[in-house]
């Protein structure tokens, strides 16, 4: 009897821990248990590895700016389609720092609403390979105009990414459901009407692009527009 009361506790332990890696479960209840995509520590009968590191965050946009030029073109229109369309513009740029051509196909993207609901806002089409260094933008909506520096460019398969101005997690997970990459929107909710982006670009931290560009954004490139 004492055993099933061990494993009834364990049961109602996993039910009301959240987590958003395996480490967190691991240190809860011990080897075996890992973090699945629904945010809650698992029970599997053997530990899986981590994936090694593929694809890192490199710029986020969450607040596209509502506002015209001296022409009259909308300055948050970063997905090139003329217009600006909040969830539309929206962004993330992902970057492979695997050092060789991978297959990203799997890779998921969650707002914290659509990780509650284990329903991703963006899940990367079958047959998606990127070289090493090469980035992969993911616009919210719309019909993306443009090179953005000859990268790879997709919209969300949900249509929308819909990242919050505050209070808001994105989060990126390897085919497995493994997160491997997030973005906290939260201690960066200052409605900046820009992206965030890495300074310098993959191996720095998030600052506002405008700080270090004359540009609010640069989906596919670089902060100084070269490409990746």
């Amino acid at each position: 009897m004492w055993l099933i009361g061990i494993v009834l506790l364990a049961a109602c332990a996993e039910l009301s821990t959240p987590c958003v890696s395996d480490e967190q479960c691991v240190d809860a209840f011990g080897d075996g248990w890992s973090c699945r995509a629904s945010g809650a520590c698992d029970w599997q009968t053997e530990p899986t590895p981590p994936p090694s590191p593929v694809l890192i965050i490199n710029e986020v946009l969450y607040d596209p700016l509502n506002q015209d030029d001296e022409t009259g073109h909308p300055l948050g229109d970063a997905n090139g389609d003329g217009t600006y369309v909040h969830d539309d513009d929206e962004f993330v740029e992902l970057v492979n720092i695997s050092g060789k051509t991978v297959d990203v196909s799997g890779y998921a993207l969650y707002d914290q609403t659509s990780w509650e609901l284990d329903d991703p806002r963006h899940v990367v089409p079958q047959g998606t390979v990127l070289p090493p260094g090469d980035a992969l933008v993911v616009f919210g909506g719309g019909e993306p105009m443009g090179s953005f520096g000859d990268t790879t460019v997709q919209v969300a398969t949900s249509g929308r990414i819909n990242l919050n101005n505050k209070g808001d997690m994105l989060r990126v997970t390897h085919p497995s459901g493994v997160v491997v990459e997030t973005f906290d929107v939260t201690p960066r909710s200052n409605n900046p009407d820009e992206s965030f982006t890495r300074d310098p670009d993959i191996t720095g931290g998030f600052v506002q692009h405008g700080s270090i560009s004359a540009w609010l954004f640069s989906p596919g490139t670089r902060t100084d527009g070269s490409p990746f």
